[in-house]
């Protein structure tokens, strides 16, 4: 961890380290990975609205566990770093699971033939021949006719969203656009970040919004060539994951998020 002051802040804030001592991260030609972010996920640095989510997460870990050490002095720190774990966790499933009730539908393609993404591939069954107990959204767990639980496809719905806008604006403390920055230079780009400031592009993001939810993702990411020997191309990418974890088609969320 390391303390920055960034711009139009009055005080130093935390920022995750550099990394120094080579944690795995996906990165471009170019780029060596020390000069990037160390991160919990290897995609911790693909941009800087993924890497201003992490860096969110880092500072409330912290939080959490100056609080927990002051209740709990005698835990070390393999203790609290577990139990602030569980604690964020619970935390960010609540939040998720509020906004898929909000908008939870029966005609959502999310999916309803089981819980667990691995189940079929562990068993070899399909949906028609999986046991009704397992079916997903399993009657323990629905209130109201809707979810209490999160499913697998709230994570990849997030991937869908996060390359659609091809730029967002960043606001000074008076919320003053600065600038519009071009989501695609910001990769990989750590120093880029420290430089402009964490609340800033924050506050840009949240200003942010997609006015046409289309299927696609912008170009410049889609084609975005070779990545450290990779073809990076998360049209692909979202494709093939939603094949192997047996999830609903491509367009069929755009479909319904537009609709």
């Amino acid at each position: 961890m390391q303390e920055v002051q960034s711009p139009g802040t009055r005080a130093k804030a935390s920022y995750l380290p550099f990394n120094s001592m080579g944690v795995r991260t996906n990165t471009r030609p170019g780029v060596e990975p020390e000069g990037l972010f160390a991160g919990g996920d290897p995609r911790t640095n693909e941009d800087w609205l993924l890497l201003g989510i992490h860096i969110l997460l880092l500072r409330e870990h912290n939080r959490l566990c100056d609080i927990l050490k002051k209740q709990k002095p005698g835990r070390y720190d393999e203790q609290l770093y577990q139990t602030v774990r569980l604690v964020m966790s619970a935390k960010h499933a609540l939040i998720a699971n509020a906004y898929q009730m909000a908008y939870w539908t029966e005609k959502m393609p999310w999916p309803r033939d089981d819980g667990f993404p691995l189940y079929r591939q562990i068993f070899g069954e399909n949906a028609l021949e999986i046991n009704p107990a397992n079916k997903y959204p399993w009657p323990l767990v629905t209130k109201n006719g809707k979810p209490m639980t999160v499913s697998a496809v709230m994570a990849v719905v997030y991937r869908f969203h996060e390359f659609i806008i091809p730029s967002f604006p960043i606001k000074d403390q008076n919320n003053e656009t600065l600038w519009e920055q071009n989501l695609f230079e910001t990769s990989f780009n750590s120093t880029g970040l420290l430089n402009v400031g964490l609340e800033r592009i924050l506050a840009g993001a949240l200003w942010s919004h997609i006015p046409d939810f289309k299927p696609g993702v912008d170009e410049s990411f889609r084609s975005a060539g070779i990545y450290r020997g990779r073809p990076f191309d998360i049209v692909v990418s979202s494709i093939v994951h939603k094949r192997e974890q047996g999830l609903s088609a491509f367009n069929q969320y755009f479909h319904e998020y537009n609709a």
